[in-house]
């Protein structure tokens, strides 16, 4: 059984997962969408239920815990994309239901952990039924920009608790997906490229709205949307597509993610290939810290996610 927390509304990558989870039921068993970094109008569960409901999913779609930024509407609100549908705000209160009537469910991070940490801050005794697979954070020393990774910095104390929490969460960290150089992602979604140009002559409603969403995020300034959330969530199906290993981090007050010596050994013995994106932190010193154990991406096979997401997008 999985749970999905998104932050939809602004990266249409959250729009595509609705789709994928909504249309395809039998391979990624989601039991409940939950919102996280929520608007004070509930603005991205109401429109991740409207997704569903145009993808066809039956799936329970609830409000989580607020953004610490206390924000009224978000870009999908804002373009007119978000319909007045009620929507249940007790998302918390769901995941926990969710986590009581099973021994392990797949949990999906595509956003900010605030509502993960709440749940673990009421009932510690359900932290061992959660297998985590994260979209973020980024590795201090080799991100292109000066603020760590959104998904960890919206509410890094709450990002640092749950991964200590968790056993081996896999992190599917930001250069795996941004790629190297940044100028043109591997992963990302143009509205004229091969997946965004498809998108509205389709005619189904549901990736209609896609393109709309893709639409409004390059007009507020965006070059593409980039595949972070949809390959999160692949990896929980097929681990094959994104190269993994098992190393000790330590995670700053900031939400930047840091190499421990024993993983600044393990990696330099790679070879070259895998480690690549990561080159820089590499040369860094080692993190002082409470490590924590996880299966850290290095790598990503681009063409074949693609290939995968277009695949379960247009079937």
């Amino acid at each position: 059984m999985m749970i999905v927390d998104s932050d939809a509304g602004t990266d249409p990558d959250d729009t595509c997962v609705a789709i994928l989870v909504a249309r395809h039921p039998e391979i990624f068993r989601a039991a409940l969408l939950v919102s996280n970094d929520e608007t004070t109008r509930h603005a991205k569960a109401r429109f991740l239920r409207h997704v569903v409901a145009l993808a066809g999913g039956n799936i329970a779609v609830a409000a989580g815990l607020p953004s610490l930024k206390q924000r009224t509407t978000d870009l999908a609100d804002d373009a007119g994309l978000v319909p007045d549908l009620e929507v249940a705000t007790d998302g918390v209160a769901r995941i926990i239901a969710v986590l009581e009537a099973h021994e392990s469910v797949e949990y999906v991070g595509l956003g900010a952990l605030t509502n993960l940490d709440a749940v673990f801050i009421q009932r510690p005794d359900l932290i061992p039924r959660v297998k985590l697979t994260q979209m973020g954070p980024a590795v201090a020393g080799n991100f292109a920009r000066e603020r760590p990774q959104y998904n960890a910095r919206v509410d890094p104390m709450a990002f640092r608790r749950v991964l200590h929490a968790v056993t081996r969460p896999t992190l599917i960290a930001t250069h795996t997906t941004w790629g190297t150089p940044p100028s043109h992602p591997p992963l990302g979604v143009f509205p004229t490229d091969e997946i965004g140009s498809r998108l509205a002559p389709s005619g189904r409603p549901d990736l209609l709205l896609y393109a709309q969403h893709l639409a409004a995020f390059v007009s507020s300034g965006k070059d593409c949307s980039i595949l972070h959330d949809p390959t999160t969530l692949l990896v929980t199906r097929e681990p094959e597509l994104v190269d993994t290993i098992e190393v000790d981090v330590v995670i700053d007050e900031q939400g930047w993610l840091h190499l421990t010596a024993g993983a600044l050994e393990l990696l330099r013995l790679l070879p070259a290939e895998r480690t690549a994106w990561i080159a820089t932190a590499l040369t860094a010193p080692p993190a002082e810290g409470e490590p924590i154990t996880v299966r850290l991406s290095l790598g990503a096979d681009h063409p074949r996610i693609r290939e995968r997401v277009a695949e379960l997008l247009f079937t």
